[in-house]
């Protein structure tokens, strides 16, 4: 058999060295070109983190002074509800509007602290972790960045962010009275301006020919917060008589649930 000229066995490997770089690139680029992409992905968002940052720490001092008036409209709103209202709060509050007013009570109903809304902080969810199906191959793939920000809220974390365990609750309560039309509009006035948050929810009244007086119905909902730091204080029952079982005819007492 007749011996190829060496410049022909040259030009041989070089041909298949062409060929075989030929397919290794063929072959290699594409997974390169995911890793590129997956690492500018991350880039990104770490430049996009790192923009939010300088932003916020830019303007913080504004941030700080929106936090303090928050917090001071905060307090001035939690300053309104006391942590618990009982039926002798009702009792002698009615006794305060009968002191300062030609008002008489003649009879109360108290219904059981409704809870109207709660606040309660619920355990954030844990991670799933993603377990790679059997014979996959994830050698040299680039694992996702915890940058530590959720971009909803800056720099800080939902899950860290620890709500006040608030809860709360609606009282209703109703007076049965007489009273002057004049002492009618002070004393709706004086309910309206109490420190205690508390609404007038209904009012039926009719006018007594026999007394020249105003005889009604009047509905109240007092409101209470509790998770505060606030601590229940008794009321102060004044001047009462020891032994008095009722300070008016009749007092129900709070319903009993079903």
């Amino acid at each position: 058999m007749k011996k190829l000229p060496t410049k022909y066995i040259k030009f041989i490997f070089y041909g298949v060295g062409v060929l075989v770089l030929l397919i290794a690139i063929a072959v290699i680029k594409p997974s390169l070109d995911d890793k590129h992409d997956q690492l500018k992905a991350v880039n990104d968002q770490l430049s996009a983190n790192l923009a939010e940052i300088e932003g916020l720490e830019a303007n913080q001092a504004t941030y700080e002074e929106q936090s303090r008036l928050f917090q001071e409209e905060n307090a001035q709103i939690i300053s309104q509800f006391p942590v618990e209202v009982r039926p002798e709060d009702v009792i002698l509050y009615a006794k305060e509007l009968q002191d300062t007013s030609d008002l008489k009570v003649n009879s109360i109903g108290v219904t059981a602290g409704n809870l109207i809304y709660a606040m309660n902080a619920a355990p954030a969810a844990a991670p799933v972790e993603e377990t790679p199906a059997e014979g996959e191959n994830t050698e040299g793939t680039v694992a996702a960045v915890d940058t530590g920000m959720d971009p909803s809220l800056g720099i800080i974390d939902e899950a860290s962010v620890v709500k006040p365990d608030y809860n709360l609750f609606q009282m209703a309560v109703s007076y049965d009275f007489n009273t002057g039309y004049r002492d009618l509009k002070k004393i709706v006035q004086e309910i309206l301006d109490d420190e205690d948050k508390q609404n007038i929810s209904g009012i039926s009244l009719s006018f007594d020919q026999e007394s020249g007086k105003l005889v009604g119905n009047l509905n109240i909902n007092r409101y209470y917060l509790t998770g505060t730091d606030k601590v229940y204080e008794s009321p102060d029952a004044g001047s009462i008589k020891k032994g008095t079982n009722n300070v008016f005819a009749t007092v129900d007492g709070p319903a009993q649930a079903e």
